[in-house]
C-alpha cells in the first residue's frame, strides 16, 4: 500500500509542478556523471556563447528507496523552472517544457526495446515527447529509432558534443594533473570495460580474477612489462561497476597504473572525454567507446573474453562482431602484451579497417558537434517548433 501511494505521489509532482511552475528563459542540461558527459560538453560550450538564455546543469543525484518525495519534489521544482532541458539518459518529458536528448553512448550493444529478451523488455513511452535527440549518422538514427521506437524526424546528426574534447582537451596534462607525476616520455595504455553487474540481472560470465578476465593472469609479469616498456596503465571502470572494483582481485601495481572513477573525475573536475586523448592505445572488450576513439585514428584491441554468454545475456545490435571491431582480439595475458608490444613498434593492421569504421559510424568528424547541437537548441526555443 505504501509504494503504490509512493508512486501516486511521485506521479503528481511529475505532472502537477510543471503546470504550476512558470519557466523562465533557461536552458538545464542534466549530467549523470563525468564518464563522456554530453550534457557537460554542450554546457562548457554554451557557457561561452551568447544564446540570451541562462544555462545551468543540473547533477543529477542517484535516486533509490532511501530517496525522499521530498528530495523528488526538489529536483522536479528545479526542472520546472526550464524552458528547455537536455539529458543524456531517459527522458524527464516534463509538460510545456522543451527537450533533448543526447544519449550517453554509442550504440554498440542492444538498449531499451532492443535489449534481449525483448519479451520482457519494459517499453519507455516517455520517448516519445521528446523533440530532438542528437545523432552521430544515419546508421546511428536508424539504430536509435529503433531503440526507443521514436519518430525518425526527430533524430538530428549533429555528432556527440562530448567529442569535441578528444580534439580540443590536453589529455596527457589533464592525467599529470591527477597522477601528480610527469608522464614525458611514456606511453599510455587505457582499459575502459563496459560492465557486467550493477543492474537487476548478471550480464556475460567475466571472472573476476583480474580486471581484464582473463583465466590466468600474472600480475608480477605484466607489471615487469609495463616498467620494462615505460607504459602507463590506466583503467576506468563503469560507473555501474565501479561499487564492486573490490571484488577484483591480482590487481596491477599502483605505481604503474592509475585508476580512474567518478569520484577522481569529480574531484579535478574533469569529464573522461577530456582525458581519453592522452591514450596511445585503447583496450575495451564491448564499451561502444571505441566508437568515439576511432576520431583519434590510433589502435584499438578488444577483449571479448565472455563473448557468447555476454551475446546471450545483453546482445548486440550488429554482428557479427570481429567484423564490427576493427582491432586484434585477444583472450589472453600473452596475446595482450604481444599485440601491445607489437603496436609500439609501428605493428598497426587495422588501420584501414579503422578508418572505414569511422566513415560508417561519424559523419562529422571535427570539435564543432556542440556547436551544431546549440543550433538544434535555438531552433527549438525561438521557432517553438517541434523536430
Amino acid at each position: 500500500m505504501l509504494k503504490f501511494f509512493d508512486r501516486a505521489v511521485y506521479w503528481l509532482v511529475r505532472t502537477l509542478l510543471p503546470l504550476i511552475i512558470r519557466p523562465k528563459n533557461k536552458i538545464i542540461l542534466i549530467s549523470e556523471g563525468p564518464s563522456g558527459c554530453n550534457s557537460y560538453a554542450l554546457f562548457t560550450y554554451l557557457s561561452k556563447t551568447s544564446i540570451n538564455f541562462e544555462v545551468e546543469i543540473f547533477y543529477n543525484p542517484s535516486f533509490d528507496s532511501s530517496s525522499t518525495i521530498a528530495q523528488y519534489f526538489k529536483k522536479i521544482r528545479f526542472l520546472s523552472s526550464a524552458k528547455l532541458i537536455v539529458t543524456t539518459h531517459g527522458p524527464v518529458s516534463l509538460r510545456g517544457r522543451k527537450e533533448i536528448n543526447t544519449w550517453h553512448s554509442p550504440l554498440f550493444k542492444s538498449i531499451l526495446a532492443m535489449e534481449n529478451p525483448s519479451q520482457t523488455t519494459r517499453l519507455d513511452t516517455n520517448w516519445r515527447g521528446v523533440d530532438s535527440i542528437l545523432s552521430y549518422s544515419q546508421l546511428y538514427s536508424s539504430l536509435m529509432v529503433a531503440c526507443t521506437l521514436t519518430n525518425p524526424y526527430r533524430h538530428l546528426i549533429t555528432g556527440a558534443p562530448r567529442n569535441d574534447f578528444l580534439y580540443d582537451s590536453d589529455g596527457r596534462r589533464n592525467l599529470e594533473r591527477i597522477t601528480q607525476s610527469s608522464l614525458d616520455g611514456k606511453k599510455i595504455i587505457f582499459f575502459v570495460p563496459t560492465f557486467r553487474m550493477g543492474y537487476s540481472k548478471l550480464q556475460g560470465s567475466k571472472s573476476l580474477e583480474n580486471i581484464f578476465g582473463f583465466q590466468e593472469f600474472d600480475s608480477k609479469s605484466f607489471n615487469e612489462f609495463l616498467l620494462r616498456n615505460n607504459l602507463l596503465f590506466v583503467y576506468k571502470l563503469h560507473p555501474n561497476e565501479e561499487k564492486f572494483y573490490s571484488e577484483y582481485t591480482n590487481l596491477i601495481n599502483t605505481e604503474l597504473s592509475c585508476r580512474l572513477s567518478n569520484d577522481v573525475l569529480s574531484e579535478h573536475d574533469l569529464d573522461l572525454y577530456q582525458i581519453i586523448n592522452a591514450a596511445d592505445i585503447l583496450i575495451t572488450d564491448y564499451s561502444g567507446i571505441f566508437i568515439d576513439y576511432l576520431l583519434l585514428d590510433r589502435p584499438i584491441i578488444f577483449t571479448p573474453v565472455d563473448l557468447e554468454s555476454y551475446a546471450k545475456t545483453r546482445s548486440f545490435l550488429y554482428g557479427p562482431f570481429d567484423e564490427w571491431t576493427p582491432g586484434r582480439k585477444v583472450l589472453t595475458q600473452n596475446e595482450l602484451v604481444g599485440e601491445i608490444s607489437a603496436l609500439l613498434e609501428g605493428g598497426d593492421e587495422f588501420e584501414l579497417e579503422r578508418r572505414s569504421a569511422t566513415n560508417i559510424w561519424h559523419d562529422y568528424q571535427d570539435n564543432k558537434s556542440s556547436e551544431r547541437s546549440s543550433e538544434v537548441i535555438k531552433k527549438l526555443l525561438f521557432s517553438g517548433e517541434k523536430n
